[in-house]
């Protein structure tokens, strides 16, 4: 855990990372197994940074699950029958909820999360990530009526707007028109 710590405070790279793995295992591990740990321990101390800092946040309401989107997230069309972060993609739960994994089970605050993981597979090699969302995008219907209002209230400036200026229009054409009709009478 040092050698994270470290490496995150010093924005180390995952293969810097590996290398000082590789220092603490004395050969130990192979390169695999040593990459494997710097990705999933830098991934699981970054979102876990983000999730500290989201909970002190009071704009931020809920959190949103984001995969990478590409063929090798776990899940059904992986073959994967021991976590889904497939899923798990775009589910919205309070900030200081937990995601849960609708194969394992694990109840994850954030991805990556090891305190609430069930298998290996829940954590190890995730590469998914959480977004903040304030409850006023997050609520739907509330958002459509403040639309459908905004909307009506807009509607109603531009026609109150657009009457005023045809009037005004109007009055400075009768203006002009007398001016010149005074002009020519002169």
């Amino acid at each position: 855990r040092d050698v994270i710590r470290t490496a995150n405070s010093v924005g180390m790279s995952i293969r810097e990372v590996k290398r000082a793995l590789h220092t603490v295992f004395q050969g130990r591990r192979s390169d695999f197994d040593l990459e494997r740990i710097a990705r999933t321990e830098t991934h699981q101390a970054s979102e876990g940074g983000a999730y500290l800092a989201i909970l002190g946040d009071p704009d931020s309401t809920h959190k949103r699950w984001v995969t990478s989107r590409d063929q090798v997230v776990r899940g059904e069309q992986t073959g994967e029958t021991r976590a889904d972060h497939v899923g798990m993609d775009n589910e919205i739960v309070p900030k200081d909820a937990r995601f849960r994994d609708p194969v394992s089970g694990a109840l994850l605050r954030f991805p990556g999360d090891a305190d609430g993981a069930i298998t290996g597979a829940d954590v190890i090699n995730c590469r998914c990530t959480f977004l903040t969302e304030s409850k006023e995008f997050i609520d739907r219907d509330a958002a459509w009526s403040r639309r459908d209002t905004f909307v009506s209230q807009s509607q109603k400036t531009v026609k109150d707007a657009s009457s005023q200026f045809l009037v005004d229009m109007e009055a400075r054409m009768i203006a002009r028109l007398d001016a010149l009709r005074r002009r020519k009478s002169a």
